[in-house]
């Protein structure tokens, strides 16, 4: 069966209510945020995401997010769920309860944002028919600045059931992790993050390990 691409809209977003400036974000009546201007005055140019690397994230099993304190300390966020806006501009990660408050906070202190994506099985290297044990080290990271972030909702729950499918399709004849182990993962998004990309890198081990990624090579 041909990929199955389930990416959210272009991304727009409009001041509703306040500003804070201390913040540099958009404060929103619903819970939601909106990057109003970067450390640097503006947000930096973006890059459109190469349509082999679109559909390597439709088919996409395990993502992590990544962020670095006012001190340049760094975490990482396991991601339950992703969507690539349709201008491939902007990617959106689901994020479940746990330390969505200090994602939020090094993301307004800077607006750096890294998120890493592996094992699919529709990615350019992807095999036919699907081998686990090759496809699972595809793997790309992507840099840009954070832009907007809302609470999770009903409508994000078919996008994370659906990467935890994957997830186990994938991972369970390659590990035997139990079904139960593999649904955990995927727990009920409580935040959603949108970056706008402003780099590609090639993580797939190999030669070509670390090489950056421009929309002409996809």
């Amino acid at each position: 069966m041909g990929a199955y691409l389930l990416r959210s809209k272009s991304v727009t977003y409009r001041p509703r209510t306040s500003i804070d400036k201390k913040q540099n974000v958009m404060l929103d009546r619903g819970g939601s945020r909106a990057l109003a201007y970067g450390p640097e005055g503006a947000c930096r140019e973006s890059a459109m995401v190469p349509e082999k690397i679109a559909t390597f994230l439709d088919g996409a099993t395990v993502g992590f997010g990544a962020t670095r304190d006012g001190k340049l300390v760094p975490q990482v966020y396991f991601v339950v769920g992703w969507s690539c806006a349709e201008d491939r501009q902007a990617i959106t990660c689901l994020f479940p309860a746990g330390r969505d408050e200090k994602l939020i906070s090094s993301l307004e202190d800077n607006g750096q944002f890294s998120f890493t994506v592996l094992g699919s099985t529709s990615g350019p290297r992807a095999s036919n028919p699907p081998n686990p044990g090759v496809d699972f080290h595809e793997c790309y990271q992507f840099k840009g600045d954070y832009v907007a972030s809302r609470p999770g909702n009903e409508g994000d729950l078919p996008l994370v059931r659906r990467k935890g499918e994957q997830f186990k399709a994938l991972f369970q004849p390659l590990f035997g992790f139990s079904e139960r182990a593999c649904t955990a993962r995927f727990r009920r998004p409580v935040l959603a993050v949108t970056f706008k990309v402003r780099e590609i890198y090639d993580q797939t081990p190999g030669p070509g390990a670390g090489a950056r990624i421009r929309e002409e090579e996809g």
